[in-house]
């Protein structure tokens, strides 16, 4: 079974129990890749694969939700939860298209 890890948020942690890395490994969601854990001081493209709440999996969440996000790939380690320190930054992508 992949392992997920935890999240924590304000006031607790979000976490994924046995269940939950069930339900994912159901969706056809693999665990996160983070060899990229290995490459310092570089920018890194992931895609998000499910959105979490704790107790359960949403198609979106909006500005405020306090969510767990699993993404395809990662530059911090899978599983010990890192350092305190460890901060990502998540920003959209945004193309805009323009027609005559």
């Amino acid at each position: 079974m992949p392992n997920y890890h935890s999240w924590q948020k304000a006031g607790g942690a979000i976490v994924m129990d046995a269940d939950a890395t069930a339900a994912l490994h159901k969706m056809g969601v693999a665990a996160t890749d983070d060899i990229s854990k290995f490459t310092w001081f570089e920018d890194h493209e992931s895609v998000i694969k499910a959105i979490y709440t704790g107790t359960e999996f949403l198609e979106s969440a909006a500005a405020g939700d306090e969510v767990g996000i699993i993404l395809e790939t990662t530059s911090f380690y899978a599983e010990q939860g890192g350092q305190k320190e460890d901060m990502q930054v998540l920003m959209q992508s945004l193309w805009l298209g323009f027609c005559n």
